[in-house]
């Protein structure tokens, strides 16, 4: 069967959830066929299906004729829990490419609710950075600094991280009382640290932050030479890394420490809950979306009780693959954990088994590398 596709129409550019709209979309056939094809149609948000309908062209496919037009009409409606914001629509025919060899193509777009606005990103802009040019350990010593906020914030401590090219090997924490970000947006400090950990001696790349904003500026070099040292144990570099949402333009310094502690904004972060498998996660299915408006509020009601009872903390257990429950889906079900002030971690049971790029199995060839520095790593067959 040779179809071409002629155009369509959105009977709305804006709607709601739990709204439907009206798809029309007109089709012309290449070659006379004797078969029936059937007409598809998708709501897409960021690439991923939301819903669809499958339905028949108001003149079956075997009445076609070459060189007319042809049309069909569908209603689409969207899901109580489709995120806020730009939509895609999509049609083609079930199971057969255009003769373009296109699989489907782009009716238009809707909005869906109310487009998101997210602030600016909150950045430290360093001007100067002075200190001294050796330290000790355990021994306090200043940094004076002369900063510039992109906006203002509530208090906040701030950190120096000391580094050996990408590798971070300490953060020294501001002591005594935070900076008072609330009120002025320029500032110049003296701010105590202290290096409490056994660091080896060395030269050093020194960054100042605080907590809360990125930080785009000067650095400092800096030698660590003497000082107290327990020895207790091997010093090791630390992971770490910058978590940035969107959604409240702050950036999270995060890292973890030699007890293996996990340093969120400069405090430890210590959970109070555990292991949670959603009942709304687990049954999810796209194709039943009454299911899974029963599960959310069952969902709903359960949060509620987290919340009395004063569990703060949970890892999603999904006991299913990623693929399995859409990212759209997970974007409204965070909103709804976060607004019940809930921290959250994800566990999938796996993640897509195949790459177009590679796919590592066992016991098929043997590799090897020497991975006993930081840095990029090649395989190559033994």
């Amino acid at each position: 069967m040779k179809f071409e596709y002629v155009g369509g129409k959105i009977s709305k550019d804006k709607t709601k959830q739990e709204q439907s709209f009206d798809v029309t979309v007109e089709n012309a056939v290449a070659e006379v066929t004797p078969y029936n094809a059937t007409l598809r149609t998708e709501l897409r948000y960021k690439g991923q299906m939301v819903s669809y309908a499958n339905y028949a062209p108001t003149i079956p496919t075997k009445s076609w004729k070459t060189g007319k037009k042809y049309s069909g009409k569908c209603t689409l409606t969207v899901p109580f829990n489709a995120p806020d914001g730009l939509y895609e629509i999509w049609t083609g025919f079930l199971g057969i490419d255009y003769v373009s060899g296109e699989e489907m193509y782009k009716v238009g777009e809707i909005q869906v609710g109310e487009l998101p606005v997210y602030p600016d990103p909150s950045i430290i802009k360093i001007d100067s950075l002075e200190i001294p040019g050796e330290v000790q350990r355990g021994e306090k010593f200043t940094a004076n600094v002369r900063f510039s906020a992109s906006r203002k914030e509530s208090s906040a401590k701030a950190y120096l991280a000391f580094y050996k090219g990408n590798e971070l090997w300490y953060v020294a924490e501001q002591e005594g009382k935070p900076i008072d970000l609330a009120s002025k947006i320029e500032a110049e400090k003296s701010i105590e640290f202290n290096i409490k950990e056994d660091v080896p001696d060395g030269e050093y790349k020194v960054v100042f932050g605080i907590h809360g904003y990125d930080t785009d500026g000067t650095e400092a070099d800096v030698k660590l030479e003497g000082g107290t040292f327990t020895g207790e144990r091997t010093y090791k570099p630390l992971s770490y890394g910058k978590y940035s949402p969107q959604k409240t333009g702050n950036t999270h310094f995060w890292y973890v420490n030699q007890n293996h502690a996990l340093i969120w904004d400069g405090e430890p972060y210590i959970p109070i809950g555990g292991m949670y498998c959603s009942n709304y996660v687990l049954g999810f299915d796209i194709n039943n979306p009454q299911g899974n408006k029963t599960r959310w509020d069952e969902e709903v009601a359960r949060l509620e009780e987290f919340k009395k009872q004063g569990i703060k903390h949970v890892y999603i257990n999904s006991n299913r693959t990623a693929e399995n429950f859409p990212g759209w889906a997970w974007e409204t079900y965070f909103d709804l954990l976060e607004k019940y002030d809930i921290k959250y971690g994800l566990q999938f049971s796996s993640g897509v088994r195949e790459s177009e790029y590679y796919a590592v199995r066992s016991n098929v060839e043997k590799l090897e590398a020497d991975a006993s520095d930081s840095g990029e790593v090649t395989l190559e067959k033994a």
